[in-house]
C-alpha cells in the first residue's frame, strides 16, 4: 500500500475547502445503548485507523465536525489523513460483500445476498 504522501493528491488549503477543520472538535454525547450497526461502524473505523497508523506517516484525525456550505448544518468526516502533500478525506462504511474498482474509476459492491450497488468515485 502506498503512503498517502506518495499518492497523486490535489493540494489545497484546508482553510479554503474546510473552513472549520482547524477548529474542529468531536462533540458527541455519551450513548447509553449502542445499536449493533453503530458498533460495527465504529469497529470498522478503528480497524481502518489502526491500519493507516501502521502503513502511513500521515497524521490522523477522527470524527471531524465541519459546517456545511449553508453555514448551519454540521457534518461528520469519519477520518482525515493529513499527509505531506494533501488531505485525504475518508468515509468508512459498514458494508458486507466485495467492493471492486474498475479502470474507469467506478466501483461496484457485490453484496452477500447477491444484490449489487455502485457508482463513480468522487473526484
Amino acid at each position: 500500500m502506498a503512503s498517502p504522501s506518495l499518492l497523486n493528491c490535489q493540494v489545497f488549503s484546508h482553510s479554503t475547502r474546510f473552513p472549520d477543520l482547524k477548529n474542529a472538535t468531536s462533540v458527541w454525547p455519551a450513548v447509553m445503548e449502542e445499536r449493533p450497526s453503530d458498533a460495527a461502524g465504529r469497529d470498522g473505523e478503528n480497524a481502518f485507523v489502526t491500519l493507516m497508523e501502521k502503513k502511513t506517516g500521515a497524521r490522523i484525525f477522527r470524527e471531524v465536525r465541519v459546517r456545511s456550505a449553508d453555514g448551519v448544518t454540521r457534518n461528520e468526516i469519519d477520518v482525515v489523513l493529513a499527509a505531506r502533500a494533501c488531505l485525504i478525506v475518508v468515509e468508512v462504511k459498514n458494508w458486507a460483500g466485495t467492493v471492486t474498482l474498475a479502470k474507469d474509476g467506478s466501483w461496484t459492491q457485490q453484496r452477500r445476498d447477491g444484490r449489487a450497488a455502485g457508482g463513480p468515485l468522487v473526484p
